[in-house]
């Protein structure tokens, strides 16, 4: 597969005094740009073509999850600026995420570094958003509890964000009665888990278990620990299991 792009913009303005003129340039100069905008007069007909593009785009040969829109002249994106993290002249139009049905076959529970406990629904695997599915996040036992989750429900999914795969609702039909109760000890220690007053999380208070001190060592070879390479999950679960890392206090 050959990785394309469009082009939307230069780091100056080639003599052009319009958003729409810059784009026709760029074209004019070989550059890859998407035909697909409009130049809008008032906020109305900018909705109108943001809505328009909510069935539109799935005719797409690529996907997209939203649209920008932009100040046309130039000389005012200059005037607004930029915050520390996006144009003032430009804001996002996000598409409602796509949903699709499925079965849960599973739900499993996974340890964090600091003992979390999270649990996660495997699912009968389905196509969305171009990718296949087969897992989703159940966050905890209130979201659990709150969308009345068990085995074998068919239920709604979706990609938070557009990226992580997240169990919405129950699918319509599908009844209310058996909920998922999450385990009282460990899936891997088999040591007793812990719930505060207040709390959300499910946690494995044993500082030695195994799957806690995994994730502590991943995380300091990470990039946000000690960017160390080369060093993955196989291999720190072999150090593990034959016991060359060991937890201390």
């Amino acid at each position: 597969m050959i990785l394309q792009i469009f082009i939307y913009g230069s780091s100056y303005f080639l003599n052009q005094d319009r958003q729409s003129e810059l784009l026709e340039k760029l074209q004019n100069l070989g550059f890859k740009v998407n035909k697909h905008f409009e130049i809008c007069q008032g906020i109305e007909a900018v909705i109108i073509f943001c809505k328009s593009w909510t069935q539109k785009r799935k005719g797409l040969d690529y996907d997209i999850d939203g649209i920008v829109v932009k100040t046309n002249l130039l000389k005012y994106q200059n005037l607004l600026g930029n915050t520390a993290k996006s144009p003032r002249w430009a804001i996002a139009y996000k598409f409602a995420p796509e949903l699709v049905e499925t079965t849960i076959t599973e739900i499993t529970l996974q340890v964090g570094r600091t003992g979390i406990i999270t649990p996660v629904a495997e699912l009968v695997p389905v196509s969305l958003g171009g990718v296949v599915v087969k897992r989703a996040t159940l966050h905890n036992q209130d979201d659990i509890e709150r969308k009345k989750i068990d085995r074998g429900k068919r239920v709604k999914i979706k990609r938070a964000g557009e990226v992580i795969p997240e169990v919405v609702e129950l699918a319509p039909g599908e009844e209310e009665t058996s909920i998922y109760q999450i385990a009282n000890e460990c899936p891997v220690c088999r040591q007793p888990l812990v719930r505060g007053e207040g709390e959300a999380a499910h946690r494995c208070v044993n500082f030695a278990c195994p799957a806690q001190l995994l994730g502590r060592l991943l995380h300091f070879v990470s990039k946000e620990g000690m960017h160390i390479e080369h060093i993955g999950p196989s291999l720190m679960e072999n150090l593990i299991q034959k016991k060359f890392s060991k937890p201390s206090l």
